[in-house]
C-alpha cells in the first residue's frame, strides 16, 4: 500500500490544477483564432496583448505552488481584477468619446454628403453641357455637310458654265469671222451693180428671179448671222457675269465653312474640357463616397472592438473572481491548519530596508502604466538600478515564489509572516528557490527587464493580510 502524506496530496492538487488549466488554455487559444478569423483583432499589438492575456491567465493559474503561492496569487487576481476595472473604465471612458466622435463625425458626414450632393449638380450640368455640345457639333457638321454638298454642285456648275463659254466664245469668234468676210465682200460690190451682173448672166427672166431668191436668202442669212453673233456675244457676257457670281458665292460659302469648322473645334475644346471635368467629378465622388464609408466603418469597428474587449475582461474578471474566491477559502484552510500545527514565519520588530539602490522612477499610486498606455493602479514603487544589479531582502523571511510571473517576469516573494510579503520583480536572475530561508540584506536576485517592462528596474511591493501598501511609508529615501 502506498503512503499518501500531505505533500504527495499537494502535488497531486498542482497536477490536477495544471490539467484543469490547460484545458481553459486551450478554449481560449479557440476563442482568440475565431477573433483572429473574424477580424475582431487587428495588427500585430492587438494580437500581442493577446497573447500576452492568455499566457497571463495560464501561468497565473499554473505556476504557482497551492499552499505556498495561495496569498500572492490571491493578490495578483484581486490586482488583475482592479486592473481589468479599470481598463474597463478606460474602455467606457474611450467608448464615451467614440460617441461624442460619432456626433462629431455625424456633422462631418452631412458636410460630405452636402459636398456630394453638391458634387452630384454639377455632374449633371456638365453632362447636360457636353449633350448641348454635342448636339451643337451634330448641327454644324449638318451644315457643314449641306454646304459641302451644295459647294460641290457649285463647283461642277461653274466647271460646266467654263465650258460653255469657251465654246460659245469659240462660235461667236467663227460667225464673227465669217460675218466679216460677207460685210468686206458687200463693200466691195455696191447692191445695184450685183444686180445688173446677175441679169446680163441669167439665161431667163426665171434665172433672174432664181438668183434673186438666192440673193435674199443670203442677205437674210447674213441678217441672221449678224443676230447669232449678237447673241452669242450677249450669252458668253451674262454667262461671265453668272459666273463671277457663283464664284462670288462660292468663295462666302468656303468662308462660313472655315467658321463653321471653327465652331466645331471650339465646341469639341469644350466638349472635351467639360468630359474631363465630368471624369474628375467622378472620381471626386468616389473619393468622397469612400472617405463617407471609411468613417462610417472606422466607427463601427471601435465600436465592436471595444464592446468586444469590454465584455472580454467582465468575463475574464468574472473568472477570476470565483477563482479568487476558491484561493480564499483554500488559504484560510491552510492558515487554520498551520496555526493547529503552531508554525509560524514572524520576523519580529525588524524594519524594512532599500532593497536595491538608484531613485524611484515611478511612485505608488494612480498611473498610466508605461508598457499598455493604461489608466491604472501601480501597486508598488520602481527602483531604477543598471542591468544586473544587485537585489536585496528587505527584510528576514521564507521565500514562497521564485518563478517566472506573466506582467512580473523574474519574481521572487518573500513571506516575512503576520500577514506581511514583500515582491520584487522584473528580475534578470534568481539567486533563491522556493521554501529557502533569506536573511535581511541577503542577495535574492539581480535587476534585469523581464515581463511588462520598458527598461531596467526593481518592481518592489509590500503587502500586509493581502493588500498592497505604499513602500514609502515603510522605508526611508
Amino acid at each position: 500500500m502506498i503512503k499518501i502524506n500531505h505533500s504527495n496530496v499537494n502535488i497531486f492538487k498542482i497536477i490536477l490544477n495544471i490539467i484543469k488549466n490547460s484545458v481553459i488554455l486551450l478554449k481560449i487559444i479557440d476563442f482568440t483564432v475565431i477573433m483572429l478569423k473574424e477580424d475582431i483583432l487587428w495588427g500585430y499589438g492587438m494580437v500581442k496583448k493577446s497573447i500576452i492575456v492568455i499566457m497571463s491567465i495560464f501561468f497565473s493559474l499554473t505556476l504557482f505552488p497551492v499552499k505556498e503561492v495561495k496569498a500572492e496569487n490571491s493578490d495578483q487576481i484581486k490586482n488583475q481584477i482592479e486592473n481589468n476595472q479599470d481598463k474597463i473604465d478606460g474602455l467606457n471612458n474611450q467608448k464615451n468619446k467614440l460617441n461624442q466622435e460619432k456626433k462629431s463625425n455625424e456633422s462631418e458626414l452631412d458636410k460630405l454628403q452636402e459636398t456630394i450632393d453638391e458634387k452630384n449638380k454639377e455632374l449633371l450640368s456638365s453632362q447636360q453641357n457636353v449633350s448641348k455640345y454635342q448636339k451643337e457639333i451634330d448641327a454644324l457638321q449638318a451644315d457643314i455637310n449641306s454646304v459641302q454638298a451644295e459647294l460641290d454642285s457649285l463647283e461642277k456648275d461653274i466647271k460646266d458654265k467654263e465650258q460653255e463659254i469657251i465654246k460659245k466664245e469659240k462660235d461667236r469668234e467663227e460667225k464673227e469671222e465669217l460675218l466679216g468676210k460677207r460685210l468686206r465682200s458687200i463693200y466691195k460690190t455696191s447692191y445695184e451693180e450685183e444686180l445688173i451682173v446677175m441679169l446680163l448672166n441669167s439665161r431667163s427672166f426665171g434665172d433672174f428671179i432664181s438668183k434673186m431668191s438666192m440673193v435674199s436668202r443670203v442677205i437674210k442669212t447674213d441678217k441672221g448671222m449678224i443676230e447669232e453673233v449678237k447673241k452669242a456675244k450677249k450669252e458668253v457676257e451674262e454667262g461671265k457675269a453668272s459666273l463671277e457670281k457663283k464664284v462670288s458665292y462660292l468663295n462666302t460659302e468656303k468662308n462660313q465653312i472655315a467658321l463653321m469648322q471653327e465652331d466645331v473645334k471650339a465646341s469639341q475644346k469644350s466638349y472635351i474640357e467639360e468630359q474631363n471635368k465630368i471624369n474628375a467629378q467622378v472620381s471626386s465622388l468616389k473619393t468622397l463616397e469612400s472617405q463617407k464609408q471609411g468613417v462610417i466603418n472606422n466607427i463601427a469597428s471601435k465600436e465592436q472592438q471595444l464592446q468586444g474587449e469590454i465584455e472580454d475582461l467582465n468575463s475574464y474578471n468574472k473568472d477570476l473572481q470565483n477563482q479568487l474566491d476558491q484561493i480564499f477559502k483554500d488559504i484560510n484552510n491552510n492558515n487554520n491548519n498551520s496555526n493547529n500545527g503552531g508554525q509560524s514565519n514572524n520576523s519580529g520588530s525588524e524594519s524594512f530596508i532599500r532593497p536595491s539602490t538608484g531613485r524611484v522612477t515611478s511612485v505608488y499610486g494612480a498611473r498610466v502604466n508605461p508598457v499598455t498606455g493604461v489608466n491604472g493602479f501601480h501597486t508598488g514603487i520602481d527602483l531604477g538600478a543598471p542591468m544586473g544589479a544587485p537585489i536585496k531582502a528587505s527584510k528576514s523571511g521564507k521565500v514562497v515564489t521564485a518563478s517566472y510571473i506573466s506582467g512580473y517576469g523574474n519574481t521572487v516573494i518573500l513571506d516575512h509572516g503576520s500577514g506581511i510579503q514583500t515582491l520584487y520583480a522584473h528580475s534578470s536572475s534568481l539567486a533563491v528557490s522556493v521554501g529557502q530561508t533569506v536573511s535581511q540584506g541577503q542577495v535574492i536576485a539581480y535587476v534585469g527587464s523581464t515581463g511588462n517592462s520598458t527598461g531596467p528596474h526593481l518592481h518592489f511591493e509590500i503587502r500586509v493580510n493581502g493588500q498592497h501598501q505604499n513602500p514609502t511609508n515603510y522605508l526611508s529615501f
